[in-house]
């Protein structure tokens, strides 16, 4: 109820920024991501979830850049990290479906030609194919994440236009490389580590 929403946002999301600073913690809460999601709807109610990850994002990384750039941002475990993606997760879902789905569909169907690890590689198979055709369904996917980009979601768009603006000119570079991050670990990896949940593949069949 709205005191709750007063309670999690006054002052300066204090409250809040403790529970995201708890899912960041590892061993503090059973289910980060739920609590992490179950927070941000609760503060979506009220228009809050966007201020909140911006707040995040800033403390992470301070505004201006006077010390050393973190590039790292994102990277490790952070309440910003924590939050991003539980909201990604959330406003991303039918994004990342729409456009990995068929490209996890076919890698998974057993119908490549290359190995990840060249160890499974057959007798006679050549090691210098095989690193090329990995190398080129890497870059398909590259391809597709970039040209998906001018679907995304809202809220990446806004998370990622924020995050630019935290850095200052003379690090564009680490901005771009954060603003990844934020695409490639809270949404991404997350739905390739495991595809049947986040609806990229099918579920198995149940056994008979």
């Amino acid at each position: 109820g709205p005191r709750l929403v007063e309670v999690l946002s006054a002052p300066d999301f204090a409250v809040a920024m403790v529970l995201a600073e708890l899912c960041a913690t590892p061993g503090s809460v059973e289910n980060p991501r739920r609590v992490a999601s179950a927070l941000l709807r609760v503060l979506d109610a009220s228009d809050l979830c966007v201020p909140l990850l911006k707040l995040a994002l800033s403390r992470e990384l301070p505004r201006g850049g006077g010390g050393p750039v973190n590039a790292r941002l994102l990277k490790d475990a952070s309440a910003a990290g924590e939050l991003c993606g539980a909201a990604l997760a959330m406003a991303g879902s039918g994004f990342v479906r729409a456009c990995f789905a068929p490209l996890a569909a076919q890698l998974c169907s057993g119908d490549v030609d290359f190995e990840v690890e060249p160890a499974l590689l057959l007798p006679g198979e050549s090691l210098a194919s095989n690193t090329d055709n990995l190398c080129k369904a890497v870059q398909w996917f590259l391809d597709t994440a970039r040209e998906a980009t001018h679907d995304a979601p809202p809220l990446l768009r806004v998370l990622a236009s924020h995050v630019y603006t935290l850095f200052p000119s003379s690090s564009r570079d680490a901005a771009r490389a954060s603003i990844l991050s934020l695409l490639c670990l809270s949404l991404i990896a997350p739905a390739l580590e495991s595809p049947v949940e986040h609806g990229l593949l099918p579920p198995p069949p149940s056994p008979p």
